[in-house]
C-alpha cells in the first residue's frame, strides 16, 4: 500500500460531493504513519484524484446586490463607479470594487491578480483583495478586488490566461479566462400604477369619508414628495348621485408618501 493509490481511497474521493447543503466542501486528506507507511507519490495521487477540475473557472460580478434579488453573487452585474475617492495608502486602500467568484476555494493574492486581471485590455491596478464567503463560512470561493481606478460603463473586466495559480494549501490551479462588461442601470421608463381604495361608511376625525391611494412600480412601493391638488381629484357618486371635485381644504394628508406594505396614503374628501 506504500506506492499507488488504494482503490478504496480513490472510490471515497470520487464519491465525495463538492457541495453539501449549498456550501462548498473542502476535502482534507490525512495519511497516518508518515512516508514510511505512505509515500509522497501516493499522497500526490490522492490530491490529484480529489481535484474537481484541471483549472478553476471564474465568474465576474459585483460585490453588492445590484440586481435587487437580496443575494450577492456572480449574477449581480458590475455597475459604473466614478464617485468613490481613490485612496492608495497602504492598509487603507479604497477604490472601485468587483468580485471574482471561483469554482473552488481560493486565497487572495494581489501579485497573482496583477497577472490575470485586465480592464479594457490594460493590466489592472489592483490595490487590495480579500476573500468573502459566498455559500457559508466554509466557502471561500469569492475574492473582492479593489482597483486603483474608477469603473465606467462599457469597461471590460477580463481574467486572462496565465500561469498564475490560485487555490488553498497544495491545491493550486490556473484559472480559465473570463470577462464581463460594466453596465449602467437601465433607465426606468415604466409608469407607476395607482390604486384607490375606499370603503363606504368609513370616517375619521374631521372627515365624513376616507379613501386610500397607493402608488407602485415594478420594484414595489414608491416614496416621494408629490402633492395631489383638489383639481386633480374628483369623486363620482353612484347611481342617482352627482359627482363633485374635492376641495383643497378637504384633502387632509395629501402629499404624504410611504410604502404599500402596511402603510398607505390617507387621503380624505
Amino acid at each position: 500500500m506504500r506506492d499507488g493509490l488504494p482503490g478504496v481511497v480513490r472510490d471515497c474521493v470520487a464519491a465525495t460531493p463538492q457541495d453539501i447543503g449549498g456550501n462548498r466542501l473542502n476535502l482534507g486528506i490525512v495519511a497516518v504513519g508518515g512516508t514510511a507507511a505512505v509515500s509522497a507519490a501516493t499522497m500526490d495521487a490522492a490530491v490529484a484524484a480529489s481535484w474537481s477540475a484541471d483549472a478553476l473557472s471564474v465568474r465576474i460580478g459585483a460585490s453588492a446586490d445590484t440586481d435587487d434579488d437580496a443575494v450577492v453573487n456572480a449574477d449581480d452585474p458590475v455597475r459604473p463607479d466614478t464617485a468613490t475617492e481613490i485612496v492608495t495608502n497602504d492598509g487603507s486602500e479604497v477604490g472601485s470594487v468587483f468580485a471574482l467568484c471561483f469554482s473552488g476555494s481560493v486565497e487572495p493574492d494581489v501579485p497573482r491578480l496583477l497577472d490575470i486581471v485586465e480592464i479594457s485590455g490594460v493590466p489592472a491596478v489592483v490595490l487590495a483583495a480579500e476573500t468573502s464567503s459566498t455559500g457559508g463560512a466554509c466557502d471561500k470561493s469569492r475574492i473582492d478586488v479593489t482597483l486603483g481606478r474608477h469603473l465606467r460603463a462599457g469597461d471590460m473586466i477580463s481574467v486572462v490566461a496565465s500561469d498564475a495559480e490560485f487555490g488553498t494549501g497544495t491545491d493550486q490551479r490556473t484559472v480559465a479566462p473570463a470577462s464581463a462588461t460594466v453596465t449602467a442601470t437601465a433607465t426606468d421608463r415604466t409608469r407607476p400604477t395607482i390604486s384607490i381604495v375606499g370603503i363606504a361608511g368609513t370616517s375619521v376625525a374631521n372627515a365624513d369619508q376616507e379613501f386610500h391611494v397607493s402608488l407602485c412600480d415594478d420594484s414595489g412601493a414608491i416614496a416621494g414628495t408629490a402633492v395631489l391638488t383638489g383639481a386633480e381629484v374628483r369623486v363620482v357618486a353612484g347611481s342617482g348621485g352627482a359627482g363633485r371635485r374635492v376641495h383643497t381644504a378637504q384633502l387632509g394628508c395629501f402629499g404624504r408618501f410611504g410604502y404599500c406594505c402596511g402603510r398607505r396614503f390617507d387621503h380624505r374628501r
